[in-house]
């Protein structure tokens, strides 16, 4: 498998094999598998592609490395001439998974 396309909540990820991703957080140990199931195309080391429609029944596993939580993103909402500003912030948890195959 040179690259693959495949869904988890919603969005859309390009992997390949040996590659690092991140993903949502998923409630599951360190070390545990994860098989993704919604798999929308695959390309061979032979140029063939296959797409699916709108999914292919395969599987792809990755394996849970590690859990995170991504810098702060800060949202600042202001109104003009109104005195009024209004500070939050937002750490996302992330997953960081390997493709095994």
């Amino acid at each position: 498998m040179e690259y693959a396309v495949i869904e988890n909540n919603g969005k859309i990820y390009k992997i390949s094999e040996n590659k690092k991703i991140k993903l949502d957080k998923i409630q599951k140990p360190i070390n545990s598998k994860i098989t993704f199931e919604k798999v929308l195309a695959i390309k061979k080391n032979n140029k063939e592609i296959t797409i699916g429609q709108p999914y292919i029944k395969k599987t792809i596993e990755a394996v849970i490395i590690d859990h995170k939580i991504e810098k702060k993103i800060k949202i600042i909402k202001h109104k003009r001439r109104k005195n009024h500003l209004k500070k939050l912030g937002f750490r996302k948890q992330v997953t960081i998974a390997e493709i095994i195959t």
